[in-house]
């Protein structure tokens, strides 16, 4: 038997078309329908200046970049991204408090169609200061020394750790601390003191000094 294909007719093809055409006219709405509707949102524009700073620090906003395709822009909200607002073309706002603010500018244009941007905010740690004294500049083997580290301060915080490094593999930590040197190295050394403090956001500064420790290692001092 032989196989014979036939044809479709001028009709079915037709209708074929008329389909296709039909789901890519659709497809088509679908698309103008979700990204014609982003591009006709206004676009929100600010500088903020300076962008980050200590605090307490002053910031001036200036959303006059701002444009809408669909005329003139009616509203302009701020959120400063620590609890305070304002509204207008321009504003400025105080940082009070130290860390990372979000500051978010709503536009509303003729239309009632919203525009935002965000942009965030430094408001900087201050470091701490690292200050101590010895007790001696010069020890004997085997004799505690005393280091004083109550000195130290934070400008705008406080410090939560006090860490000490001997310089011969011997550590601490606290405000007031003791060491005995086991060894003068012979003729007598120095060895390097190091105080590391750290406040509450994690900033910190070290500060180093030496001592010499003299003495007689096998004589006990």
């Amino acid at each position: 038997m032989t196989d014979r294909r036939v044809a479709p007719s001028f009709e079915a093809r037709g209708a074929a078309d008329v389909r296709r055409n039909a789901r890519a006219i659709l497809l088509m709405g679908i698309l103008l329908g979700l990204f014609g509707c982003v591009s006709n949102l206004p676009k929100a524009m600010f500088t903020a200046t300076p962008s980050s700073g200590y605090p307490p620090f002053l910031v001036s906003f200036d959303a006059s970049d701002s444009t809408s395709p669909n005329g003139q822009i009616v509203g302009y909200s701020w959120d400063f991204g620590d609890g305070e607002s304002a509204t207008g073309i321009l504003a400025t706002h105080t940082y009070e408090e130290k860390g990372l603010h979000t500051a978010t500018l709503s536009v509303t244009d003729s239309l009632g169609k919203v525009g935002v941007r965000s942009m965030v905010i430094d408001s900087k740690n201050r470091p701490p200061v690292a200050a101590f004294t010895p007790s001696v500049y010069s020890t004997p083997v085997r004799q505690k020394v005393w280091f004083d580290a109550s000195e130290s301060y934070d400008p705008d915080g406080e410090i939560v750790e006090y860490l000490w490094s001997f310089g011969d593999g011997g550590t601490d930590s606290g405000v007031i601390v003791s060491h005995e040197y086991e060894t003068a190295g012979g003729s007598g050394w120095r060895p390097e003191i190091t105080l590391t403090v750290i406040d509450e956001n994690g900033g910190q500064d070290s500060r180093m000094t030496e001592i010499l420790v003299v003495g007689c290692d096998s004589c006990g001092g």
